[in-house]
């Protein structure tokens, strides 16, 4: 979380709300338009199309380059502008703003990650002018702030998960965003390629031999994305292993090995396991693991106890 950042500064969010109302603009008509140096707009918009925020395109027949908000996201923003304009956005969401509603978004989980994140003065005041506003709301003793306008918590969701897209490919072109936690804070990343890089650990089916369950893996790897350094426990991996396959029977089968086996070791952390699987939006899954063995293969994934039973003395003797 700590390296991800989605606020716009005040020229950029200025640009964006130009660019709301038409389809495009030139670099000439921006400038005119902000009242604002053509080199300070060019500058704005060489780094929003850094992020992939603004698209250019070739206006025919003149052949001149303009500007326009890229399709991923101008919906999410066309609309907030839209239903919410009166709502002075300009003066509100610059700087660290969307950051800001970007992690009380994903506080569901740690209410404390708002805290930590950003400096004190800082968090005071953009709180309190989104609670001027009516942006953000007291919603309960674990979630302190909630989001309560749904338009604006699209753009949010919808610029978070570009920028951790960005990520992705930075570190590898064919690499992909595979899933989301519920925090919207951690990820999972597919590559073809080995990503020996920090804050990337391997997990799903490739780190069960870790756990001495041996499986053989197709060609993608995943990678799970966060800014840690501690390795994953067997429950973790197990819980990335379902969100990637939750479908797939090959992949619920080892799962249920694993399960039983450190359960069998007395190494299963129950708890934690839950946790997990309600971080990543599995806990039905998690849930039909546990009433599969319990049950003996009556209730829970269509397995055949027997071929089940088979291959876990493979693991367990």
């Amino acid at each position: 979380m700590d390296g991800l950042r989605i606020g716009i500064s005040k020229t950029e969010l200025r640009i964006l709300i130009a660019l709301a109302g038409v389809e495009t603009l030139s670099l000439t008509e921006l400038a005119e338009k902000l009242g604002s140096p053509k080199s300070l707009v060019s500058k704005t918009l060489t780094k929003l199309m850094r992020r992939e925020v603004i698209s250019q395109v070739v206006s025919l027949p003149s052949k001149r380059k303009k500007f326009r908000i890229s399709d991923w996201f101008a919906p999410a923003f066309r609309l907030l502008m839209t239903r919410q304009s009166h709502i002075p956005f300009e003066r509100i969401l610059q700087g660290r703003t969307l950051d800001v509603l970007w992690v009380i978004r994903s506080t569901a989980w740690d209410p404390r990650l708002l805290g930590k994140t950003f400096p004190k003065a800082t968090l005071a005041r953009t709180v309190s002018r989104l609670k001027t506003f009516g942006i953000i709301g007291r919603l309960n003793r674990l979630k302190p702030y909630s989001i309560n306008i749904p338009e604006l918590n699209a753009v949010v969701d919808a610029l978070g998960a570009h920028e951790m897209g960005l990520i992705a490919k930075s570190l590898e072109p064919g690499a992909a965003i595979a899933a989301f936690d519920k925090t919207n804070t951690e990820f999972i990343v597919s590559s073809n390629l080995a990503l020996e890089k920090p804050g990337f650990l391997m997990t799903g089916l490739d780190r069960f031999p870790e756990f001495d369950v041996k499986v053989a893996t197709p060609g993608v790897t995943y990678y799970y994305l966060y800014g840690r350094q501690k390795a994953l426990k067997a429950e973790e991996v197990l819980v990335h292993a379902l969100v990637l396959g939750r479908e797939d029977t090959r992949t619920l089968t080892y799962c249920l090995i694993l399960f039983e086996k450190l359960r069998l070791a007395k190494k299963l952390d129950l708890g934690l396991l839950e946790k997990e699987a309600g971080r990543w939006h599995v806990e039905e899954t998690v849930q039909g693991l546990k009433e599969y063995l319990e049950s003996k293969g009556e209730k829970g994934p269509a397995i055949p106890w027997g071929e089940f039973q088979a291959k876990l003395r493979v693991y367990v003797k």
